[in-house]
């Protein structure tokens, strides 16, 4: 009987598409004498020759359902071969869900944390992350995670995601970062007593955020720093007149 071979996909394939082109050739000692390519009940149109042929005009389902076409050759002798596959078809991109970091998000180190999620009907094939030159190939899972290695160059910083399916549908996500790794300056204080004479309260001109507080004259102040200590301990029931320096050690993040 004839020998049919495909050239052009493999039983159990993805396709991004439901109208491939089929290829193949076959090969018969007494010559071929009919080639036939069939889904169901659609039959391919066919070019080339019988002993190299291509086949055309399938419509393929999608959403995944199993698309089982044949190739039956048969030779002068009326001898027949058949050959069977079956193609699936994924034709929605991956969806991609990048949960870190977040737009802007600040850079403090000279590396990021990059996660996320996929969603592909026909898998995943590959995740890269890049910036300039730098290509990060993470595990091709439907839940990522790995560490960048960012320069440590203040500024902003463009983190492109590119996710592929297995049938060959590309997503591609970018996502900004600030790289900050200059540690602010130091704070401008300013003390004083309130109107009632029995606290005091702290000002500083720069913007930091407020992370914890001790007793302190700060208990009224903008949040823009952190006092880490102070000395001599004062406050509404020790009120300060004055006499003694008041030392604060101020944490800036």
């Amino acid at each position: 009987p004839p020998t049919i071979t495909l050239d052009s996909h493999q039983d159990q394939q993805w396709l991004a598409t439901a109208t491939p082109q089929l290829a193949g050739t076959v090969n018969d000692a007494l010559g071929v004498a009919s080639l036939e390519v069939r889904l169901g009940e659609q039959v391919a149109v066919l070019g080339g020759s019988l002993t190299a042929w291509t086949a055309s005009g399938l419509t393929l389902a999608t959403g995944g359902a199993a698309n089982k076409i044949q190739v039956r050759a048969t030779d002068t002798a009326g001898n027949q071969s058949v050959l069977e596959l079956t193609l699936r078809v994924d034709d929605v991109p991956p969806q991609v869900e990048l949960t870190s970091p977040l737009a802007d998000y600040p850079v403090a180190h000279d590396s990021v944390t990059v996660t996320g999620s996929v969603t592909a009907l026909s898998g995943v094939l590959e995740i890269t992350v890049t910036h300039g030159d730098v290509t990060l190939q993470m595990d091709p899972k439907a839940s990522f995670a790995s560490v960048l290695n960012v320069p440590a160059v203040d500024g902003a910083l463009d983190l492109t995601l590119v996710v592929t399916s297995v049938a060959g549908l590309t997503t591609t996500v970018v996502r900004s970062v600030v790289v900050d790794t200059t540690p602010p300056s130091a704070p401008v204080l300013v003390l004083g007593r309130d109107w009632l004479g029995t606290r005091y309260v702290m000002q500083t001109s720069l913007q930091a955020t407020l992370i914890g507080m001790a007793d302190s004259p700060a208990h009224d102040a903008p949040q823009k720093g952190t006092v880490q200590q102070l000395s001599p301990k004062v406050g509404p029931k020790t009120p300060w007149d004055g006499s003694d320096a008041l030392n604060l050690v101020i944490q800036l993040i």
